[in-house]
């Protein structure tokens, strides 16, 4: 309906869930595009790939519909341009630098669906296999695959700054805002359900009994005292 790819759909609920986590409301994620444009290039031996950031404005009352043709238009114009290396960027804005993060950019996205070609060779089974590196380039790296079953991919993150219980809580959340923002695309992202059953029967009820009985009830300034020593 809105003339967007499937890419685009996921890097708007991608961004929507950095937003909740971080506050910010105006930011940009990075992409990597293959950058063979010209015809000329696609039989050439070679890396070409390129850092795209891609803008990202977000607002509470902004609906999950609209922030999609944003990201479209924001993705158009980065692919219009996909051939200004990233190293340009960086010299042109002149962002401050410091150890330890990306200029520009510090979050990127990317959805590979190219087809991987089979490589046949005689009295030989191979196979493709992804190695870990155990190093991210970013703060956090969501990489997506098409499959035949659907989609599927991991998220890359600095163990400087997160948790495994908290990064996979930003995933249940990302898949969790995805469906509720397909199913209602003209509600306000801040109205769209971000928490699975699981996470709100743990939030609602096993965190915050509404009912708690002591045996022993002690007065506040007394526990305080306790506490204190």
């Amino acid at each position: 309906e809105e003339g967007a790819t499937l890419t685009m759909v996921l890097l708007a609920g991608y961004a929507a869930v950095l937003g909740r986590w971080s506050g910010q409301k105006d930011f940009a994620v990075a992409m990597p595009v293959a950058n063979r444009r010209a015809v000329e290039a696609e039989t050439l031996i070679g890396f070409f790939v390129n850092t795209l950031p891609v803008r990202v404005r977000l607002g509470r009352n902004l609906t999950f519909r609209a922030l999609i043709r944003r990201m479209r238009e924001s993705c158009l114009g980065a692919y219009a341009n996909q051939d200004v290396p990233f190293e340009r960027i960086v010299e042109a804005v002149q962002p401050d630098r410091y150890l330890g993060a990306n200029p520009v950019v510090q979050t990127l996205f990317a959805l590979q669906n190219a087809p991987v070609g089979e490589i046949a060779l005689p009295d030989l089974e191979l196979s493709y296999d992804e190695p870990h590196t155990g190093v991210t380039r970013f703060e956090t790296e969501l990489l997506l695959v098409e499959t035949a079953s659907g989609l599927e991919g991991i998220l890359n993150y600095s163990t400087e700054l997160f948790e495994g219980e908290r990064m996979r809580s930003f995933v249940a959340e990302f898949r969790q805002l995805l469906e509720s923002g397909l199913e209602s695309p003209d509600k306000a992202l801040g109205d769209l359900q971000t928490l699975s059953a699981t996470q709100c029967r743990r939030l609602l009820h096993e965190w915050n009994a509404p009912r708690v009985l002591y045996d022993d009830p002690l007065p506040a300034h007394v526990l305080f005292e306790r506490q204190a020593r």
